[in-house]
């Protein structure tokens, strides 16, 4: 029992690793490419904006020395850096 728990949490952490560094690809590729012709982007998009969505949602847009600014991938970002820190002291 012990080995598949600690299977299913180092699948976990790998998942959400991967989901926060494409949550930030997207984020730097969104000010260096143009949106509309990138297809690493919209790739990016297409992977992160199912869990960036329930968070815009909840924070709205927020506006910050004039220009718009959304936040949800800072949050989204802070929560997986705790649920990371948290994963691996789960025991049955």
């Amino acid at each position: 029992m012990e080995f598949i728990l600690t299977l299913f949490s180092n699948t976990v952490f790998l998942l959400l690793c991967l989901l926060e560094t494409a949550v930030w690809a997207r984020v730097i590729l969104g000010y260096f490419l143009s949106v509309n012709d990138s297809v690493l982007y919209k790739v990016f998009y297409f992977v992160t904006e199912p869990f960036l969505l329930p968070v815009r949602a909840l924070l709205g847009k927020a506006r910050i020395s004039g220009g718009l600014f959304d936040p949800s991938a800072a949050v989204f970002a802070s929560v997986v850096i705790v649920i990371l820190a948290v994963l691996p002291k789960v025991t049955v």
